[in-house]
């Protein structure tokens, strides 16, 4: 995987490479990570107004368009819920985020759902906006203060 980033103050644009397609987005601020998923359909801009408030709180948000949506197109992989869950690890790993809050609507939320039972260790808080329960998913033990 490979990121290239586009400086502008502290506002970076990013393009991580996966298999089948390449994930763009911005990330901006420093402090603890914040990660904002929208949902299908959709693409970053749909958390626009979020952002700044965040920075200014002091967190680092990144902002990916999803596999499929927004400049993160085309994708030669078809967006199952586990090569979208790899997606967002991917960026993580490339921004330096050991873990994140993940904050997700509706599609992100399912996929932060995902990740906060599959990889616990990697998701400091979890917030799911509109999202459906994916309980069909396998689960193991409950990790401290994750709710099932």
């Amino acid at each position: 995987m490979a990121q290239e980033v586009e400086m502008d103050g502290h506002d970076e644009q990013f393009a991580v490479r996966t298999a089948g397609c390449v994930l763009m987005g911005r990330v901006r601020g420093a402090g603890p990570a914040v990660m904002l998923l929208h949902g299908a359909g959709m693409d970053r801009a749909v958390f626009d107004d979020q952002v700044m408030p965040l920075v200014d709180a002091g967190f680092r948000v990144a902002v990916p368009d999803l596999r499929g949506h927004g400049r993160s197109r085309p994708s030669a992989t078809a967006p199952s819920a586990g090569v979208l869950e790899r997606d967002v690890l991917a960026v993580m790993d490339e921004l330096g985020m050991d873990r994140a809050a993940l904050v997700g609507q509706a599609l992100g939320g399912a996929i932060a759902q995902g990740l906060a039972r599959g990889h616990p260790e990697r998701v400091s808080a979890l917030a799911a906006l509109g999202a459906a329960w994916n309980a069909d998913r396998p689960t193991g033990p409950r990790p401290p203060g994750v709710l099932r």
